[in-house]
């Protein structure tokens, strides 16, 4: 009945320690005989051995199972990591282009770039609102071509974007009817948050619907708020400049009737002295006459200065020594300190605005300078161009 010629089989069980069967340890003999003392003693030493075996291989299994998923586990941190140090340089990178004097469209642009790298989108734009026309506005967009801003803007209704601006979260909003992009299936729009107003919105567009972490909606707060920065920066930065806009007005506004002013004052009682002391003694009259001439003359080069000041572009169209020339005989009006120019070589030199501008300033501030605390009666303005290097421009002022 056993087959293979034998004729008795021995079976041993194996046990765990709950006494559940494992299995069997089995001996099969020729001849037909029970086994002996000694031998059913072997059947179970054997049985224990193969239990011992099973419990072993049953601890490597599970020590080797533990130890892949610690390794899934360490390269799963790892990945987590590496994306957030990434994350954390492109964090980096933002607020140092908002510590810069870039152009604001350049900063969206950046935050609009980092916001489709990090979140993985395939498209982003953000808008700005418009307190006055209560719309929103695009501002800067990345991935999307044509209509397609406009068209996306569209997908931040009134529902969502006021539900993301009252709970000051993201909120997804998903395809519908009426959905104006068939491109995009969903978009994560995330509100841009200020101090004391609400700046807009920036969307983020995915083809696929798409499931969010509290790690990514975190990650997208911090990019709005980078975004929100960067925009009350320019607006900080626009009130500023008017500001100072202002102020340099309101400084020409004061130079113009101290200096101008005065000086035409001074040129009127002489015109109207003139005629009786030319009568008496010519010769006084005729030096007279010449301080005449020269306090009409710097009033005039005052008066040119001072309009070119209100337009600054026109500085930076002017020659360097006709702004000098011009700076020098409004100095001889207002002062009486006689100012000689000395230009050599300036014909050959083309300077940027940028420098032509400060090296006026320097000699404008110079002036000012010796006219004030010098007590000198003469002064001199000594422009030398270096024509072997263009860029080697040295101004001297005595």
């Amino acid at each position: 009945a056993l087959g293979y010629g034998f004729r008795a089989c021995w079976a041993q069980p194996i046990l765990n320690d709950q006494g559940d069967v494992l299995g069997a340890f089995a001996m099969y003999q020729t001849t037909p005989r029970g086994p002996s003392r000694v031998e059913a003693r072997a059947m179970e030493n054997a049985a224990r051995l193969v239990r011992v075996a099973i419990d072993q291989q049953k601890a490597k299994d599970e020590l080797q199972a533990t130890y892949e998923q610690l390794e899934r586990r360490i390269e799963e941190r790892t990945r987590e990591i590496e994306q957030r140090r990434r994350v954390a340089e492109g964090l980096r990178d933002v607020l140092a282009v908002l510590n810069s004097n870039r152009p604001l469209a350049e900063v969206l642009d950046l935050i609009l770039a980092q916001s489709e790298k990090f979140l993985e989108a395939e498209a982003a734009l953000l808008c700005q609102l418009e307190p006055e026309a209560d719309v929103l506005r695009v501002m800067a967009a990345r991935g999307l071509d044509g209509d397609d801003p406009a068209r996306a803007a569209a997908c931040i209704d009134d529902d969502v974007f006021e539900q993301a601006t009252s709970a000051e979260h993201p909120v997804v909003a998903q395809k519908a009817a009426g959905w104006p992009l068939d491109r995009f299936s969903s978009m994560l729009v995330i509100p841009l948050l200020g101090i004391s107003q609400m700046y807009g919105a920036i969307a983020i567009c995915y083809s696929e619907p798409r499931s969010f972490s509290s790690e990514d909606f975190g990650l997208a707060m911090s990019l709005s708020d980078q975004a929100s920065l960067a925009i009350a920066n320019a607006q900080l930065r626009a009130k500023a400049e008017k500001a100072a806009v202002a102020a340099e007005r309101s400084r020409i506004a004061r130079d113009l009737h101290d200096a101008v002013t005065q000086t035409l004052f001074s040129a009127s009682l002489i015109a109207e002295v003139l005629p009786r002391l030319w009568e008496q003694n010519q010769a006084e009259g005729r030096r007279r006459l010449d301080q005449l001439r020269q306090m009409t003359r710097g009033a005039l080069a005052e008066m040119r200065s001072l309009l070119m000041e209100l337009r600054p572009a026109t500085l930076a169209e002017v020659g360097l020594e006709d702004l000098l020339r011009q700076l020098a005989e409004a100095t001889v009006g207002r002062t009486g300190i006689p100012v000689d120019l000395i230009a050599g070589g300036t014909a050959q030199c083309s300077l940027p605005a940028q420098v032509k501008i400060a090296l006026y300033r320097i000699a404008q501030e110079a002036l000012a300078n010796v006219a004030k605390h010098s007590g000198a009666d003469h002064a001199s303005i000594s422009l030398t161009c270096d024509r072997a290097d263009q860029r080697n421009v040295r101004v001297k002022l005595c």
